[in-house]
């Protein structure tokens, strides 16, 4: 479960919503802003969106072998990356995989864009870091 508080000190912040509905410990979070959306991926496989305003799921996408590392919404689109342990990153859209990127050799530990691009980084558990093209 994830809480969402009000203020960033945890010990005088009330609580907003709870969000329920993973199996496991979620492990990235990512926002999409002008949707108000949360996106979240998790140990039990799968990326969850959710409306942080109602505290709703509205989507679980489900396709990743083993556990999501990262996740991360792609600006001025309506697409979310993920990569996990299964050693693939996908790309998708708010219901389905749009794109499955699978040549990896290592699993990717975390995703990040290049500023005022749609390349995202790639940082491996082997301390080394690529990038992609989408």
């Amino acid at each position: 479960q994830m809480c969402i508080r009000d203020r960033f000190n945890y010990e005088d912040a009330s609580l907003i919503k709870k969000l329920v509905g993973h199996n496991d410990y979620i492990t990235s979070l990512a926002t999409i802003l002008n949707l108000k959306l949360l996106v979240s991926g998790s140990q039990d496989k799968t990326v969850r969106v959710w409306d942080y305003q109602k505290g709703l799921c509205l989507n679980i996408l489900s396709g990743h072998e083993s556990t999501i590392t990262s996740v991360l919404s792609i600006p001025d689109t309506v697409l979310i990356a993920s990569c996990g342990q299964d050693k693939t990153i996908r790309i998708w859209n708010s219901r389905a995989v749009f794109t499955e990127l699978d040549s990896i050799t290592n699993f990717p530990i975390a995703l990040q864009l290049l500023p005022q691009s749609r390349k995202p980084f790639l940082t491996y558990n082997q301390g080394s870091v690529s990038y992609t093209h989408l």
